[in-house]
């Protein structure tokens, strides 16, 4: 899926990597003085941008991570009615930084007059996310559409 992202946009096909340094990072999340919240929407989960059996497998990862005790997922249903739409990704940074993903660059923002908005749109659609159980259950919704069957729920949240 990474490379054919790649040549969709044209940027470099470092594909090998983007995937090992991608990997390298996620182990920040094991960090024990770190906390992390993550907003996804749905239909960031149900678009089909590689075989449904490596879509299964990306959205099991969800499900288990919905479980880690210092991170908290919410996913944002297709149904919910929302006052605000992001146009991009993006990350905050400890309310002071934000991190910008557009197709051509990445714009790492510091200035509070940039950084606020992105705060207040994380707030704004943090309230429509559904969390713990709620939002297991929805990846698993997604997750048997592709094919992948029902996986047994985290006791956790």
């Amino acid at each position: 899926m990474f490379r054919r992202g790649v040549r969709r946009h044209r940027t470099p096909d470092d594909g090998d990597e983007a995937v090992r340094a991608r990997m390298e990072r996620q182990g920040i999340l094991d960090l024990p003085d770190k906390t992390f919240h993550v907003l996804l929407w749905e239909p960031a989960l149900r678009i089909r941008l590689g075989p449904d059996v490596v879509m299964v497998e990306q959205l099991s990862r969800v499900i288990t991570e919905i479980a880690r005790e210092r991170v908290e997922i919410g996913v944002i249903p297709m149904a919910m009615s929302m006052d605000v739409v992001p146009s991009h990704g993006f990350w905050i940074f400890d309310d002071d930084r934000v991190l910008v993903e557009t197709i051509g660059a990445e714009l790492c923002l510091t200035e509070e007059v940039a950084v606020t908005p992105y705060v207040r749109m994380f707030d704004e659609l943090s309230r429509s996310a559904l969390r713990g159980l709620a939002a297991i259950r929805l990846v698993e919704s997604v997750r048997r559409d592709l094919g992948g069957g029902a996986q047994t729920s985290p006791d956790r949240k």
